[in-house]
């Protein structure tokens, strides 16, 4: 019930008992901080006046029975030291009081309620949020419902900014992985030609190896033909080169299952990003839709029956004709014409077999580029190309969204700067135009400008009712605005372009320029628009 009302109030009192404060605290102090609520702390002594002697006691000398100094000091001290963890500033504001007296009072009646009402020191509260209400009310008011305006924006911006950062993450894996299919893409292309005239050679060569012994024993026969068919079965060509095929496409489904699983592990890292930062707005539903491609990839790789319908060859080796002549004469001629005619003969099936190859070869290449080419790595790299374009859209229209925010930021930012100037000066009152404004609530607002204005009191005052650090920085070179914002603190600026710049610094003032959490360092060079890499000397 109290952080749903946080947003609507204009001042907080945190209340704390003296007898523990717990680091659980710590939190809730965290959530009131980034709210940007004032703070009044009230730590209730917890002391027991129900005992009428302890009771008398206590008023008698309240300093020595209820508001022991060292007591009071010590939880002092840890409060300003949980505060300070929190990003508060250490000099907060603490009134112990007394609950049970405030209590009591209230069933007594004369002196002795009027005794209890002094003990419990309510009216030192009374008077604190008297003071708050009359000499900052109105501006309370103003900074309730501009800053809550906010407190929503910066939280948007925060989703906003995490979820733009895992998407870079995952964009930049997902092109990673699509530069190295398109590489072992170009590159499978390229060598195919030669793989397949090496698997061909290769089952081949055997029954290439054998054409003389069969001339030589078959040149005389009249079924030569019949016998040559026999022959060539003997060799299980077809089978040799679909079982190359086969072991050449399994090594492409290999890789293309390397490249899934890495498009897998892409999404494992996205999600455990997730489960890091909570409240993220995407799912596993939402990763693995991004990455839906990678479930069509595993179908293809089943889906290419290469063992029960496997035919691209498209090729007949008993197809050679074998006119092989049956000599029965005799004469001297004899053996030269049939030398002439093995020779013949062999060349002839040496010419038919390479013929047959070169057909092989081509029906391969083929038949590789319409079943693997076109229906699997094309398809797989234009999906790739298609989430990467996806990704690059989500982030570009991320990129628009948040300087949308940024926009309204700057906007609500500059009417809170003129609304409690206005209210400072007691009357309409209107700050120069403001170009940039760079602000972290409660800590310090900076903002730039071209025209001249030189009110340092009211900026002080503006920052006295803010509790912020207010300061005007003029447009001129990056290197003055970075010398002004860091006045004492840096021995020289060096611009090496880019929109970088080194700043040399002594070691002993290195953690001023940082400052808390490095919200200085972080400030000046969003209002410059520039990286600051700090030099020690």
């Amino acid at each position: 019930m109290a952080r749903e009302i946080l947003e609507q109030s204009d001042v907080v009192l945190f209340l704390l008992n003296s007898d523990g404060i717990q680091e659980s605290t710590f939190n809730e102090l965290v959530h009131v901080h980034r709210l940007n609520k004032p703070l009044i702390f009230l730590l209730n002594i917890k002391k027991d006046l129900s005992n009428e002697g302890t009771r008398r006691r206590a008023l008698k000398n309240p300093e020595k029975y209820v508001y022991k100094e060292e007591d009071i000091a010590e939880h002092i001290g840890r409060l300003r030291f949980l505060a300070t963890r929190a990003g508060m500033q250490p000099d907060i504001k603490v009134i112990h009081i007394h609950a049970q007296a405030a209590f009591l009072a209230t069933q007594e009646s004369g002196e002795m309620a009027a005794e209890l009402h002094t003990l419990s020191r309510i009216g030192h509260l009374i008077d604190a949020l008297r003071i708050e209400v009359e000499t900052r009310g109105a501006i309370r008011r103003v900074q309730t419902f501009l800053d809550s305006a906010l407190f929503q924006i910066e939280q948007q911006d925060q989703l906003l900014h995490e979820q733009r950062d895992r998407m870079r993450s995952l964009l930049q894996n997902y092109e990673s992985i699509l530069n190295r299919v398109r590489r072992w893409k170009s590159k499978l292309l390229h060598d195919l030609p030669a793989t397949m005239a090496d698997l061909v050679d290769k089952a081949f060569k055997p029954l290439q190896d054998s054409v003389s012994d069969f001339v030589d024993n078959h040149v005389e026969n009249a079924n030569a033909e019949s016998a040559w068919n026999a022959h060539v079965k003997q060799y299980k060509v077809q089978e040799s080169i679909q079982d190359a095929t086969c072991e050449l496409v399994e090594r492409v489904m290999d890789e293309l299952r390397d490249f899934n699983q890495a498009l897998e592990d892409s999404i494992t890292i996205g999600m455990g990003l997730d489960a890091l930062h909570p409240g993220g707005s995407f799912s596993e539903f939402d990763y693995k839709r991004i990455n839906g491609w990678g479930s069509a990839i595993a179908g293809v790789l089943s889906a290419i029956a290469f063992y029960n319908a496997w035919n691209p060859v498209g090729w007949i080796a008993a197809g050679a004709s074998l006119l092989f002549g049956i000599f029965s004469w005799l004469s001297d001629s004899r053996n030269r014409k049939l030398n002439e005619a093995k020779l013949k003969q062999r060349k002839e099936l040496e010419k038919q077999l390479n013929q047959q190859k070169l057909k092989i070869r081509k029906n391969l290449e083929d038949w590789f580029d319409n079943k693997i080419t076109r229906a699997t790595l094309v398809p797989a790299e234009a999906n790739l190309i298609s989430l990467c374009i996806a990704l690059t859209k989500f982030l570009n229209s991320v990129e628009q969204t948040k300087d949308q925010l940024l926009s309204v930021e700057h906007e609500l930012n500059s009417r809170l700067l003129h609304r409690v100037a206005a209210l400072v000066m007691k009357r309409h009152f209107a700050l120069p135009s403001m170009s940039r404004i760079v602000r972290s609530r409660g800590y310090a607002c900076y903002f730039s400008t071209h025209a001249y204005f030189r009110d340092g009191e009211l900026l002080r005052q503006i920052g006295d009712a803010l509790n912020e650090d207010i300061k005007v920085i003029y447009e001129g070179s990056i290197e003055n605005k970075v010398m002004h914002l860091y006045r004492g603190l840096i021995e020289r600026v060096e611009n090496i372009g880019n929109n970088v710049v080194k700043i040399f610094v002594s070691k002993e003032k290195l953690g001023k320029v940082y400052g808390k959490d490095h919200r200085k360092i972080k400030m000046v060079a969003g209002i410059c628009r520039v990286e600051i890499r700090p030099i020690a000397l």
